[in-house]
Order: C-alpha cells, then structure tokens, then sequence
C-alpha cells in the first residue's frame, strides 16, 4: 500500500526538512576554514572557498525552484497501521495526547508507555464510541468472526477493551491523579486518531487512520500529519505566492484541519469514569 518514493525525492525531501542545518553547517565550515588559515598560517586556496560558497547559492536557488513542484516533494505518505510507529509517536509526548478511536482494541499492551507518559505529567484523553457506534463500525470494518466478537463489546461493559486498559496496576496512580480521561461519543469513527502535543505550539502531530470495509485497523491507510512541517509548507506556500508563482499542490494546513476535528470530537464527547474490574 506504501508508495514508495524515488530516490530523488527522498533526496528533496531531506533537503527541505533539514534546510536550515544544512546551511549552517556549510557556513561553520566557510569560518572553519578561514580560522584554520589565519591561525595555523595553512595556505587554503581559494577555490575551496568559491567551492562552498556555491554549494550554499546552489541549494538556495534548487528550494526556491521547487516551489512551483510541491507534488514532487512526497512530505507526508500513506503507510499500514503499524504499532511500533505508534509506540513511537506516543513516547515523544510531551504535554498531551488524544486516541480517538472505537473501542482500543489494538492498545492492550500499551499500559507502560501509558504509565511512562502519566508519570511525566502528560495528560491521556480517550474518546470511543457509545454501543450503536460500535456495532455499525464492526459491521463495517472488521473483516473476522473473531474480531467482530471482540470489538463488538460496549465500552462501558467489563470485558470490554478500554477497561482491560485502565483497570491494569500501571495505570492506577494515573486514574487517581486524573491523568487519563475518557469519553463517550454518540456517533461513528470513519477515521481514528492519535494526536500528541496539540497544546504544545510547535510540537504537534496527528497520525489518522482510515477505517476501509472489512479491513482491520492494521490494515487500513494512515497518514501522520506534523505541525512544524505543515508550518514550513505554509511558509513555502506564501512565499510562492506573493511571488507570483502557480502552485501544483493544496495550501491547505492538513495539521490544523484534523488538530480541530480531534478538539471538536473531544468537546462533543460524554464524559465517563466508572472503570470496572
């Protein structure tokens, strides 16, 4: 399902994520080499430092021509749900996260990097489904008798897999601390989401997953959406504009669009606590 990217535009998407360090380091190295000759008394010639000075000219003049081709340069790209990209989104947490989704039936063994994340103060909101909304999303999605059965359950229900979540040991000074929250929504999920830091400017991220029929989360298209890249894109954005040039791609802020569906989501969920063993 991945596309997969050419190796030139794995090379311009390097490029334009890591612009500013680039160019700092071929101006370090432009000081560098001129304090290695006016202390150590080396001759360096002179076209060495033509050299770099062009390598920083050239760079500059390839981003700025980029900016009419933004479909050529793949930032964000489809991939598979995959758990160890999840484990790894949520430990950079930092302030906040929001898991939105049906029931968290593929988090049962995520009660550490919970615990880990609560006892850095980093608050933990999820908001599921209410019953009606379950059965129509497992009518919809899950493609086994076995998974059906196992998502089917309500979640305020025991068994269910929110609460065989939060009633595990690790979590109990979070619950007590009021750390993790939960809520309720009246409705459907055609796309669940795990957004990290939304309430840290600068630091956000938003992985959405795209429920498909009788596929099974983990094989269903995600995409994850990062605040400062979608900043960049903006300011690239703007800056093609006012210069008159025709831009090939969407100006939309993708981070910010789904950052308020996931708060509009939340805001409109019930609030619930009663955790059963």
């Amino acid at each position: 399902m991945k596309k997969k990217m050419s190796r030139s535009n794995k090379v311009i998407a390097f490029l334009l994520r890591n612009n500013d360090k680039i160019q700092i380091l071929l101006f370090c190295l432009v000081l560098l080499i001129l304090v290695i000759n006016a202390v150590g008394n080396f001759e360096i010639k002179v076209d060495l430092m033509v050299a770099l000075l062009i390598c920083i000219a050239f760079q500059n003049m390839m981003l700025n021509n980029l900016i009419g081709n933004r479909e050529a340069v793949p930032i964000n790209d489809f991939y598979y749900y995959p758990s160890a990209s999840l484990r790894d989104l949520l430990q950079t947490a930092k302030h906040d996260v929001y898991i939105i989704a049906v029931t968290c039936l593929n988090m049962n063994d995520f009660d550490e990097i919970l615990k880990a994340l609560t006892a850095n103060g980093v608050k933990v909101n999820f908001l599921l489904l209410k019953s009606p909304g379950i059965k129509t999303m497992s009518e919809f999605s899950y493609s086994t008798p076995e998974q059906h059965d196992n998502a089917i359950k309500d979640n305020t229900a025991p068994g269910s897999a929110i609460n065989r979540l939060l009633v595990s040991p690790h979590l109990k000074d979070a619950r007590q601390e009021n750390l993790i929250e939960v809520r309720l929504l009246d409705s459907i999920c055609a796309t669940s989401f795990v957004a990290v830091d939304l309430g840290l400017s600068g630091h956000g991220q938003i992985q959405c997953t795209y429920y498909q029929y009788h596929r099974n989360s983990h094989e269903c298209p995600c995409i994850l959406f990062d605040e400062k890249l979608e900043r960049y894109n903006e300011l690239q954005d703007r800056k093609a504009i006012s210069a008159n040039v025709e831009l090939d791609s969407n100006t939309e802020n993708w981070f910010e669009y789904y950052k308020s569906v996931v708060l509009d989501m939340w805001e409109n969920g019930t609030p619930w606590t009663d955790w059963k063993k």
